[in-house]
């Protein structure tokens, strides 16, 4: 922005600490994953980590079809291949990737997501590295320069959103609350750091029940319900140009009715109803896609091993 006076021009800066992380120790192992059936979007994917990654300690699976790996595999040799020739399942395909990953942290890249700082991975490992840290997730843009992820919260019109969203970046509101690395009771799967220890512990993504849509909120229940946490980590930033990552243009898609929703209600109904991150004040004031009232209260669970309800 400009000011009164000539010649002298002041830019919006972040207003958040930033860590300046001891980097003396070795760098752990990190297996980037990708999952996508579309052959250019994984292309634009690869030349994104390839030339925006000052991170030296990773290995890229991309995830995907015969018939495209077929033209890729002789493009990199560096890069690794996993077949996936059954109809599209998002989650199912993340799994098939960490089985063939060598790395101490799984990386989750979806093809529609794009580099913007050089330090995008490093900054994620260094957060992911803290004692009781589950999970790990950048700030993601649209491509307009919005904020897309800042960290994700429950208890909103179905039943899960993004508090910032579509806030200009530039933009600071609530004590710059969009650019402090902090705990959120969920992170988007777009991009999502974790460690591979972790992710077999609470059994991957749940490729039955979140096939695609919500595969990312259930894997954070899971991470918490160990006593792990999810980080948001501001200090790294890609873009996010869409969902070309969900299936939407995979020709290859299973026909079912997505349930996603009714199962989140049915095996994470506390989670869903209430953010310990986010308070109904807070809600009021940050999340502008629902900005009428709206709460969910969640019933009694049977317990068919204890026949009781409570």
């Amino acid at each position: 922005m400009w000011n009164i006076f000539p010649f002298i021009r002041f830019e919006a800066k972040s207003f958040g600490n930033r860590i300046e992380w001891d980097e003396s120790g070795k760098e752990p192992m990190v297996s980037i994953i990708i999952p996508s059936d579309n052959i250019e979007n994984i292309r634009a994917s690869l030349n994104s980590i390839l030339t925006h990654t000052d991170y030296t300690n990773y290995e890229i699976l991309v995830v995907t079809n015969s018939k495209i790996i077929d033209q890729l595999k002789n493009e990199n040799q560096t890069i690794s291949f996993v077949n996936y020739d059954k109809p599209f399942n998002f989650s199912d395909k993340c799994n098939q990737g960490a089985m063939q990953a060598k790395g101490q942290f799984l990386a989750f890249f979806n093809d529609d997501v794009r580099i913007i700082n050089d330090d995008w991975l490093k900054q994620l490992v260094h957060v992911a590295l803290i004692k009781g840290v589950g999970a790990v997730a950048p700030k993601m843009l649209y491509s307009n320069g919005t904020i897309q992820h800042a960290g994700m919260v429950t208890g909103v019109r179905r039943l899960v959103g993004t508090a910032f969203h579509a806030v200009p970046d530039i933009q600071h509101p609530y004590f710059n609350m969009a650019d402090q690395i902090r705990e959120v009771s969920l992170l988007c799967g777009a991009c999502l750091l974790v460690s591979a220890k972790t992710f077999s512990q609470v059994g991957g993504f749940d490729s039955e029940h979140t096939p695609i849509a919500h595969s990312d909120v259930d894997l954070c229940f899971k991470i918490r319900e160990l006593g792990q946490t999810c980080i948001y980590q501001p200090d790294s930033k890609l873009t996010h140009l869409g969902h070309l990552s969900i299936g939407k243009l995979e020709k290859n898609v299973s026909p079912k009715i997505d349930k996603s929703d009714i199962y989140l209600l049915k095996r994470w109904p506390e989670q869903v109803a209430n953010d310990p991150y986010f308070t109904p004040l807070m809600r009021s004031l940050l999340y502008h896609d629902s900005p009428e009232d709206f709460s969910i209260y969640p019933g009694k669970r049977y317990d068919k091993n204890r026949r009781a309800m409570y």
